[in-house]
């Protein structure tokens, strides 16, 4: 604990069971879709719609696949910076002051935006081109995207804990250049 009551060391890992209500909602909401289409627009039987359940399915099994290799998940946010897993499937740490901007993306495919300051180093030291990155004006920054599909405790808790932390972090940094 800190000296204000919370938690040093925050885990956020995906959930299987999220994972799967997610899936199935996905699932049976397009397919009620294709199924309301069908009938009220084509004037088609409904049961016309099982091939496009088996293909939605089909769609979500194959991202699912992709989900299980993605970067990022468990991630763990601390006083000192973020823990989380890196493009090459290796943990990476990096400290709050060397990071750009850490943000929450998206409503139905949330993503968690990771971008590093210039100078910005990760623990171990990682190889500048193993990260994807992205251009903005003059500079060149390392980018990591990390889906959040199926995240617990959840993203609400991720926002709140990103927003104190690194907040907090950028505050600490601005009084440390005053001084």
């Amino acid at each position: 604990m800190d000296s204000l009551g919370a938690p040093t060391e925050v885990r956020f890992r995906r959930s299987r069971r999220r994972v799967v209500a997610s899936i199935l909602l996905f699932l049976l909401g397009a397919w009620g879709l294709t199924v309301l289409l069908l009938t009220l627009v084509f004037g088609a039987d409904w049961t016309g719609s099982l091939f496009y359940l088996s293909t939605l399915l089909g769609i979500t099994v194959a991202g699912r696949r992709r989900l299980r290799g993605a970067a990022g998940l468990p991630l763990v946010l601390d006083g000192r910076g973020l823990r989380l897993i890196g493009p090459g499937g290796e943990p990476v740490a990096v400290d709050w002051t060397d990071l750009a901007e850490v943000r929450v993306r998206g409503r139905l495919d949330r993503k968690l935006v990771v971008e590093l300051t210039e100078n910005g180093n990760t623990r171990p030291e990682s190889s500048r081109w193993q990260w994807p990155r992205v251009s903005r004006g003059s500079s060149t920054r390392v980018q990591l995207t990390v889906p959040l599909l199926g995240v617990s405790p959840g993203v609400g808790r991720l926002r709140r804990e990103l927003a104190a932390r690194h907040g907090a972090a950028r505050q600490v940094a601005v009084d440390g250049q005053v001084s």
